[in-house]
């Protein structure tokens, strides 16, 4: 009698142990599974985070050799850009903020994304500037998050107005930025009579007064032809080939 209860008794501790068993199995198994997991993302993280500081070296070693190189072209911004508004700058702090009919010197390519260059202004930094792949970007971004408020709102003559076939957002081919020349004249026009002592004076003073105020950066010539039969067009085209016919 004892003997057979003492076979029962062992028969249940055993068919009750056998599940923990399993399950303590598996949830060994998963929380390795877990952890490669986790250490996967941190070694993700630190890699990232190694390339980011890399990238912003390179990006403030760039900078510094650039206010030793000279003006690659100049550009007039077709659209504003809030570099506060962006956190891919290769060197946080140092975007170029910029509003329509600005003009900006660019020095040297960084990247696909970002220019090296300043605003035509006194005293204006050099940081980074958003290249036409950038702005696209951008504007992507912004179109997607667009349509998803849109959806959330669900109004349909909006969507209507906005998409194109199958719902696709409709891209206007928009350019933002115009080639311009790197030097601007700065033209004086008013009446003048050659040869006369009061026109001499006056004309010498404003080009003292302009010698003084740019210094090295203003370069005074004589026109020896009639410049009112002069037409001048300009020729732009979408990248940053562009010439111009004077």
């Amino acid at each position: 009698m004892h003997a057979l209860a003492r076979s029962n008794l062992q028969h249940f501790i055993i068919s009750y142990k056998e599940p923990n068993t399993v399950f303590d199995e598996r949830k060994i198994t998963k929380l390795k599974k877990s952890d490669n997991t986790y250490s996967d993302i941190i070694d993700g993280r630190k890699n990232h985070q190694n390339m980011k500081a890399l990238k912003e070296s390179e990006g403030k070693k760039k900078l510094e050799q650039a206010k030793k190189k000279n003006v690659s072209f100049a550009i007039r911004a077709l659209l504003p850009y809030n570099g506060c508004l962006d956190n891919d700058i290769p060197v946080p702090g140092k975007a170029v903020s910029f509003q329509v009919g600005q003009f900006l010197h660019i020095y040297e390519k960084f990247d696909s994304d970002w220019w090296i260059g300043r605003l035509v202004i006194d005293g204006s930094p050099l940081g980074f500037v958003p290249t036409p792949t950038k702005f696209q970007q951008i504007r992507t971004h912004r179109f997607k998050i667009l349509q998803r408020a849109l959806k959330k709102t669900n109004s349909s003559s909006t969507m209507e107005m906005t998409t194109g076939k199958g719902g696709q957002i409709l891209h206007n081919q928009a350019m933002y930025y115009d080639i311009v020349p790197t030097m601007r004249p700065v033209c004086f026009i008013g009446p003048s009579l050659k040869g006369y002592y009061v026109t001499d004076f006056l004309q010498k003073g404003i080009f003292d007064c302009l010698k003084d105020i740019f210094k090295d950066r203003v370069i005074v010539c004589k026109m020896n032809h009639d410049t009112t039969t002069t037409v001048g067009s300009k020729l732009f085209s979408n990248d940053l080939s562009g010439k111009f016919l004077i």
